[in-house]
Parts: structure tokens; C-alpha cells; sequence
């Protein structure tokens, strides 16, 4: 039988995930066609995630991410 194991998708993190396939809202910098800078945005996208980075996001943080057509980076920001 074979196992499978997910890594946090959040950027510098290693940890294993143990929410996966969670949808979460993230705030985009970067249209998705080119990459290229627009105005920031909401948008919801299904990220596998470890109970540290879960628990930084219930603590007032956010994810924000860059990127374009499904290369995208996601980075835990800290609310100002």
C-alpha cells in the first residue's frame, strides 16, 4: 500500500500537512495570465497546509501570494 505525504504549500515551510485540500482565501498581487503586477485581489484557492501556518492564520495573519497559470508562490503575511 502506498503513502502518500503532503508538505505545506506555504513558501520556507517544510513541515507536513495535515489540512489538505483546504480552500482558503488568499490575496493575489500578480494577475494569473503573465505574472504581471495589478491591483491586489481576493480570490479563494485549495492549499494543503500544516497546523503552524494554520494556526499563524487564526492568529491575524494572511496568505498572500504571486505567481501566474498555477506557478504560484503563497506566503504567510502578518497583519499590520
Amino acid at each position: 500500500m502506498k503513502t502518500t505525504t503532503y508538505i505545506c504549500d506555504i513558501k520556507n515551510c517544510t513541515k507536513e500537512a495535515t489540512k489538505i485540500d483546504e480552500k482558503m482565501q488568499v490575496i493575489f498581487k500578480t494577475n494569473q495570465t503573465d505574472g504581471g503586477n495589478c491591483v491586489p485581489y481576493l480570490t479563494f484557492v485549495t492549499l494543503d497546509i500544516c497546523d503552524r501556518c494554520y494556526e499563524k492564520l487564526l492568529g491575524g495573519t494572511y496568505i498572500s501570494a504571486y505567481g501566474a497559470q498555477g506557478h504560484n508562490t503563497y506566503y504567510i503575511k502578518k497583519e499590520r
